[in-house]
């Protein structure tokens, strides 16, 4: 449902989903599509706060790397 959310451009509503979804099933990617739609709905505070929990729960994770490559953050 979150994604389809995305797909027709309701962003906060998705993240909403989303949200819900990561207290029952918690990964690195859903972290990491929190993160860019917070961001991208100008909740950068928060985008930060998903980014991190990707870096701290998942540090080996594909979006780890990512996310410390865009923060300028050294592996």
């Amino acid at each position: 449902m979150a994604s389809i959310r995305v797909e027709m451009g309701d962003k906060a509503q998705a993240v909403a989903l989303f949200e819900r979804v990561i207290k029952v099933k918690p990964s690195a990617q859903i972290y990491m599509q929190l993160g860019i739609l917070c961001d991208e709905i100008g909740q950068h505070q928060q985008a930060q706060t998903y980014g991190g929990k990707v870096i701290d729960l998942y540090p080996d994770a594909p979006q780890a790397a990512e996310i410390r490559r865009l923060w300028g953050i050294a592996d």
